[in-house]
């Protein structure tokens, strides 16, 4: 295992400005990789940090979860999930529990204990492989989505499904794999699949969704693509006004959630960004919803504000950082570069501290 500091290495500890300071593009051109953890022997499928931004976790090919301690840049303790396989891992509102899908034997997802390295629960229900794991920001409620185009709601208190939303028809395949996300205080939920993306009111979801938006370029690919792009993420901004779509292609998208019936819901495409490949990219908003963020096949990472792109930061040169996610507490992201986890940071602070997000 080899932590590889970067010249001018920042410490990540809790800054003297006690109020945070903001994000700002003169800021976030100075950011750099500050550490650098090789710890994984396969790609880190996904990242999480928790909500106190102190921690983060993530998932590998390798079938270890990893914990990291985001303050001081460290790495705390793993765990293996030989047996079934991991991803999709997501802190619940403790530090040292999280819930994840299984890759291997079943579709099971599990909720675990990394303090006392044992399972708390299983949940059990999806005939597919779980694709997508959300967690509510003020509840026990999350969100699973599978291959077959199901998505559940449950509840970490109990095993039991607490609500189902069955397939379209047709959607089974890639293309009907939905992704999920709950808005910033839990009373709306998105389901995204083949470029549609559909709201519905988390106490009243048995209604159906009460908007329905489109992103017409996933819709409708063209005739010629031998590989249509498809959703691989979503994500709402702080204020709920915004839904960032990421894709399997060579554009992320802006959505409009507030917008009517009838009316254009893409408020920006996010371009620039290499993925020749197709590569299952994840874009990230910052905290404040000011700006996004994209791996690229060169290596470097992309930043948008208000969807004009304003360069990437950073020269590529190494693996493609398939999935960024920033700390929502410090001013700090992190990166899955292949098997290497990166935090970036901007070395021009001494310390870093916290973030002033409105």
């Amino acid at each position: 295992m080899t932590h590889r500091p970067a010249a001018n290495m920042v410490s990540t500890t809790l800054g003297e400005n006690p109020g945070g300071e903001a994000i700002t593009k003169d800021l976030l051109n100075q950011f750099e990789i500050g550490k650098v953890f090789d710890d994984n022997t396969a790609p880190i499928t996904s990242i999480d940090f928790h909500a106190s931004g102190e921690v983060c976790v993530t998932a590998s090919a390798d079938d270890s979860l990893r914990l990291y301690d985001a303050v001081n840049g460290t790495a705390k303790t793993f765990v293996w999930s030989k047996k079934y396989g991991c991803a999709h891992a997501r802190f619940t509102h403790s530090r040292s529990s999280i819930i994840y899908a299984s890759t291997k034997e079943d579709d099971t997802i599990r909720y675990h204990t990394l303090h006392e390295n044992k399972y708390l629960r299983y949940f059990r229900g999806h005939a597919a492989r779980v694709v997508d794991i959300e967690m509510s920001p003020n509840s026990d409620a999350f969100l699973s989505a599978s291959a077959d185009g199901e998505v559940r709601l449950w509840d970490l208190r109990t095993q039991h499904c607490q609500g189902l939303l069955a397939a379209r028809p047709g959607s089974s395949g890639a293309r009907g794999a939905p992704r999920v996300a709950f808005d910033q205080v839990a009373k709306v939920f998105c389901v995204a699949v083949a470029g549609v993306l559909r709201l519905y009111d988390v106490g009243n979801y048995d209604a159906g969704p009460f908007s329905t938006l489109e992103i017409p370029t996933l819709v409708s690919p063209l005739p010629s693509s031998s590989r249509p792009p498809i959703i691989t993420a979503v994500e709402f901004a702080n204020d709920g006004k915004d839904i960032l779509v990421s894709t399997s292609g060579e554009a992320h998208y802006l959505v409009d959630s507030y917008a009517k019936k009838g009316a254009q819901a893409v408020r920006a495409a996010l371009v620039g960004y290499g993925n020749e490949r197709g590569m299952e990219l994840r874009a990230a908003f910052s905290p404040d919803a000011q700006f996004t963020f994209s791996g690229s096949d060169d290596g470097s990472v992309f930043v948008w504000s208000s969807g004009a792109q304003f360069g990437p930061l950073r020269s590529g040169d190494g693996d493609v950082p398939a999935v960024v996610r920033w700390n929502p507490r410090y001013m700090m992201f992190a990166t899955a570069n292949g098997n290497q986890l990166a935090f970036w940071s901007p070395p021009a602070q001494s310390n870093i501290v916290p973030m002033v997000v409105t």
